[in-house]
C-alpha cells in the first residue's frame, strides 16, 4: 500500500512538473507566433532567397520550401518587359506547360478567375514595378540573419499578395519583383490555405492537447491516491502537503505565464508618433486574464486593438494570446495593401468557429469582445470596427461623444458583418477605449459602476492623461470599497 502510494506521489510530481512544462511550450510557440515565425514569413524569405541566389541553387531551394507546403509558380526568373510581351497569355502559356491537364481540367469559373483576376492581377503589379522610380537594393538584404516584419516593410514597394482558388482550395500568391535595365525579374511563390491551418496546429492546438489530456491523467492519478488511503488524518496530512505542493508549483506556472503574457503586450515605443500623450492600464482579475491589447505601425497609420475574450485567468489568457495570434498574422502581413478593419474582424471571427468544428464535445465557445482602430497621423482620420466595444471621444468646450459598439460579439456565428466608422479628429482630442470589466463592478449594495457612471467621471475638463487616469480609477476604488475586482480590466487613453 505504501508503495503504491509513493508511487502516486512521484507520478503526481511529474505530471505536475509536465503541466508547467507543457504551459511554457504554449506560451513559447505563442510568442514565437508574435515574433513573426508564420508561413507567410516563410514564404517571403524564401522569395528573398530566391532573388539572393545563382540560378544553379533554385532546385533546391524548392526542395527547401515543399517541405513547408510553399511551391514556386512557372516564370521564377524571368526578365519580362510588360511593354514587349502580354504577360497574361504568358503565365498562361506557363501554366498550361507546368501543370497540363490539371490546369486545361479546372472548372470554368476557376479558369476564368485566374485568367481574368489573378493574371491581371499579376500583370499590373509588373507593369506598377517596371513603370515606378524605386528602385529595390539587394546588397542591402545579402547580409540578413533573418525575415521580419521589417525586412517586409522595406520590401513592400515590390511584394505583392493575392488570393486565389486552385482545385477548391484556397491559397495566397506572393510575387516580389525587382527592377532590371531590360525588364522586371519575378519570383512567385504560393501557399495554401492548408499550411497555414498545419502551421497553427503545430504551434498552438498541439501544446493544448497535450495540456488537456496531462491534466486528465493528473485527476486520475489523484483520484486513485485518495482511494487507497484508508487512514483518515494521514489522507489529510498527506494531501495537505501534496496539495500546498501542486500549489506552489502551479503559483509558481502561473507567474511564469504573467511574465511571458506581460512580454507579449505591445512596447510604447512608437505611441509618441502617433499621439501627443497616452496611457493604458491593464488590470487583469487574476494574474493572468482575457483582457489584452495589441498594436502596430506601419509607415503613417497606427493599428490598435483593445479586447476582452471569453472567461478569465488561465482560460481567459489562452484564448486572448491566440487571438493576438490572429490579429498579428492578419494585418502585419497585409499592410502593403488597403486594409478594410471590417473584413479583418470577419476573419478572425470566421477563424475561432473554424478552430472550434472540430471538437464535438465543446462546452462553450470561445471568442472575444473589442475594438480595432488606424489612425492616419497625416490626415488625422479614425477608422474603426467594434464587436460590442464603445469608444468615447472628448472634446475641449463639448460633450462626451459615444460611438456604440456593434451588436455582434466575435467567435459565436459564422459570416458576421462588422460595420466600420470613421472619425475626423482636431488636434487636442481625447480617445477612451475599455473593455467592460469596469462597468460592470458592484458594490456592497448590489449597484454597478456603470457607463454612464464612467461618461460622467471622464466629462471633467482635466486635459492630462496621467491625473485622468488617476481620477478614474480614484472613484473607481472608492465606489467598490471593499468588494474584489469582478473581471479583468482594461482603460486606454489617447490624446491627439
Amino acid at each position: 500500500m505504501l508503495r503504491k502510494l509513493k508511487n502516486l506521489r512521484l507520478s503526481f510530481i511529474l505530471i505536475i512538473t509536465l503541466i508547467v512544462l507543457e504551459l511554457a511550450w504554449l506560451f513559447i510557440s505563442i510568442r514565437n507566433n508574435l515574433n513573426s515565425n508564420t508561413v507567410q514569413t516563410d514564404a517571403i524569405g524564401f522569395l528573398i532567397k530566391s532573388a539572393l541566389s545563382k540560378k544553379g541553387e533554385l532546385p533546391d531551394l524548392k526542395k527547401e520550401s515543399e517541405s513547408k507546403n510553399i511551391y514556386f509558380w512557372p516564370g521564377n526568373w524571368e526578365i519580362i518587359n510588360p511593354n514587349i510581351i502580354n504577360t497574361q497569355k504568358y503565365f498562361e502559356k506557363k501554366l498550361l506547360s507546368t501543370y497540363g491537364d490539371e490546369y486545361v481540367n479546372l472548372p470554368k469559373n476557376e479558369l476564368e478567375q485566374i485568367k481574368n483576376v489573378l493574371l491581371n492581377k499579376i500583370d499590373q503589379n509588373i507593369r506598377n514595378v517596371f513603370e515606378s522610380k524605386n528602385k529595390l537594393s539587394l546588397d542591402s538584404m545579402k547580409n540578413l540573419d533573418k525575415i521580419d516584419n521589417n525586412i517586409i516593410t522595406k520590401i513592400s514597394s515590390n511584394l505583392f499578395i493575392s488570393r486565389y482558388d486552385w482545385l477548391g482550395y484556397r491559397k495566397n500568391l506572393y510575387l516580389l519583383a525587382l527592377q532590371k535595365k531590360e525588364g522586371v525579374q519575378i519570383h512567385i511563390a504560393s501557399v495554401s490555405d492548408a499550411a497555414e491551418k498545419t502551421n497553427f496546429i503545430k504551434s498552438i492546438i498541439l501544446p493544448i492537447i497535450f495540456l488537456v489530456f496531462t491534466s486528465l491523467y493528473l485527476i486520475i492519478l489523484n483520484y486513485r491516491d485518495y482511494i487507497l488511503k484508508n487512514n483518515l488524518e494521514k489522507i489529510i496530512d498527506e494531501r495537505t502537503k501534496d496539495l500546498l505542493e501542486a500549489q506552489k508549483t502551479i503559483d509558481e506556472s502561473v507567474d511564469y505565464a504573467s511574465s511571458i503574457q506581460k512580454s507579449l503586450l505591445p512596447s510604447d515605443s512608437k505611441n509618441s508618433e502617433f499621439f501627443k500623450d497616452f496611457k493604458i492600464f491593464w488590470k487583469p482579475k487574476e494574474k493572468i486574464g482575457g483582457d489584452i491589447y495589441w498594436s502596430f505601425s506601419d509607415n503613417d497609420d497606427f493599428y490598435f486593438a483593445i479586447i476582452d475574450c471569453t472567461g478569465h485567468g488561465i482560460p481567459g489568457s489562452l484564448v486572448s494570446m491566440i487571438t493576438v495570434t490572429m490579429f498579428n498574422s492578419i494585418i502585419n502581413q497585409r499592410t502593403k495593401n488597403f486594409v478594410k478593419l471590417s473584413d479583418v474582424m470577419s476573419e478572425i471571427n470566421n477563424n475561432f468557429i473554424n478552430s472550434q468544428e472540430n471538437n464535438a464535445d465543446k462546452i462553450s465557445n470561445e471568442g472575444f469582445d473589442g475594438l480595432l482602430f488606424k489612425l492616419n497621423k497625416k490626415e488625422k482620420i479614425l477608422d474603426f470596427t467594434s464587436a460590442k466595444t464603445p469608444l468615447f471621444l472628448k472634446r475641449k468646450n463639448e460633450k462626451i461623444y459615444e460611438y456604440k459598439g456593434g451588436r455582434k460579439t466575435v467567435g459565436y456565428k459564422r459570416n458576421v458583418n462588422f460595420e466600420q466608422q470613421s472619425i475626423s479628429l482636431k488636434d487636442n482630442d481625447i480617445i477612451f477605449l475599455t473593455t467592460d470589466g469596469i462597468f460592470d463592478q458592484n458594490n456592497s449594495d448590489g449597484q454597478l459602476y456603470s457607463k454612464k457612471r464612467f461618461i460622467s467621471v471622464i466629462s471633467n475638463q482635466e486635459t492630462d492623461l496621467e491625473k485622468q487616469m488617476k481620477h478614474i480609477f480614484d472613484d473607481f476604488i472608492s465606489f467598490k470599497k471593499n468588494k474584489d475586482q469582478r473581471d479583468d480590466i482594461t482603460v486606454s487613453i489617447f490624446k491627439i
